[in-house]
């Protein structure tokens, strides 16, 4: 797995946190304090759907997915990418440190994260304005994109696959074939038609 040194990863992360709401070298000192690096391999399962969810991660290298196993079919809710926040939705639950939740979190390709925990951020933006600040720019913008997301049709293939492309961060060729047909409610068979078609178009 690649390496990238620590204040690299912080650096990548300060700049994407904060280039709309600068904060202060002493408010983002004390976030470093309380994260801190993680790596996941290629489908590795960071939270498994029973277990406590004690941590959100943003995404400094790699691709995560989150989704809710259901029999034979996922219900998959969202993937995020470099410079974005992931977790489970649980966390959308605000006012606990920790629950157990539905969802599994998998890292779709090599991954380098940063971790903090529910319970730190949650005191971290009591007590200090300028994160609070930044971590409520975020968490809007997240469900901003999610909200997006959700108004895909479900039943014309070609419309929300560029429809999700248009408002997500990645290429969608970086999500393997089975989540992404499963994502879009079609066929893996369809989904490569349509990007033989659209690679076609814009060649």
């Amino acid at each position: 797995m690649e390496n990238m040194n620590q204040e690299a990863i912080y650096s990548q992360l300060r700049e994407a946190l904060c280039k709309d709401k600068p904060v202060a070298d002493a408010d983002w000192n004390v976030f470093i304090e309380i994260t801190r690096i993680d790596q996941f391999e290629e489908n590795e399962v960071i939270v498994e759907p029973g277990q406590l969810s004690t941590h959100s991660y943003f995404v400094i290298k790699g691709l995560l997915m989150c989704y809710r196993p259901l029999g034979s079919k996922n219900a998959i809710l969202w993937f995020r990418a470099e410079n974005e926040y992931a977790f489970t939705v649980d966390k959308l639950n605000l006012g606990k440190a920790s629950r157990v939740n539905e969802e599994r979190l998998v890292a779709l390709e090599d991954s380098i994260v940063v971790s903090i925990r529910h319970e730190d951020l949650a005191e971290l933006q009591i007590s200090n304005q300028r994160v609070l600040d930044m971590m409520h720019d975020l968490f809007m913008k997240t469900l901003f994109t999610f909200d997006n997301l959700s108004k895909r049709t479900m039943n014309d293939p070609e419309h929300d696959y560029e429809w999700v492309q248009q408002h997500v961060t990645f290429d969608l060729n970086r999500v393997p074939l089975s989540y992404l047909s499963t994502y879009l409610c079609t066929s893996a068979k369809r989904v490569v038609e349509i990007y033989i078609e659209r690679s076609r178009k814009n060649s």
